[in-house]
């Protein structure tokens, strides 16, 4: 018999809820979470998505964390919501020097940035150090070292 997980905890932030106890309350009221792009600019505004509704700003507050010294992409913020909530419901109050894992997910990864500075990445490097960003890695790196997994 290989090794066996356990899963200790559980998070989500989503278009229809912050937390499993509003995302469910959701699923149980059906509750759609498909309109339109609210927060930010995009050549795809036309098209029904499943946003957050919270700033990247509010999201930073909920994550406890402060985007002016380091930046994150909208994907990490999430991410540090759900992971936090996970880790806020297994009961752990710390993860460092424990054999951990994490399964993640991605939303449409950077795109926030990618779309505000695509044309300025086009002509010139001012926003080169953001490119990063984009990269699924940043994300999971970013969310274990807040956890310090």
């Amino acid at each position: 018999m290989g090794p066996r997980v356990f899963v200790t905890g559980v998070g989500i932030i989503s278009a229809i809820g912050n937390g499993t106890e509003e995302t469910l309350d959701s699923f149980r009221l059906l509750k759609p979470g498909i309109g339109k792009l609210s927060l930010y600019d995009s050549v795809h505004s036309d098209i029904p998505v499943a946003e957050v509704k919270l700033n990247n700003d509010e999201m930073a507050q909920l994550a406890g964390i402060d985007v002016q010294s380091i930046p994150y992409s909208r994907n990490t913020l999430l991410a540090l919501i759900a992971a936090s909530q996970a880790v806020q419901s297994s009961g752990w109050s710390e993860a460092a020097g424990k054999e951990t894992g994490a399964v993640m997910a991605t939303t449409v990864g950077g795109m926030d940035l990618n779309e505000q500075y695509y044309k300025s990445l086009l002509q010139s490097d001012q926003y080169k150090h953001l490119i990063r960003l984009f990269d699924s890695a940043d994300c999971a790196e970013k969310v274990a070292a807040h956890l310090g997994i």
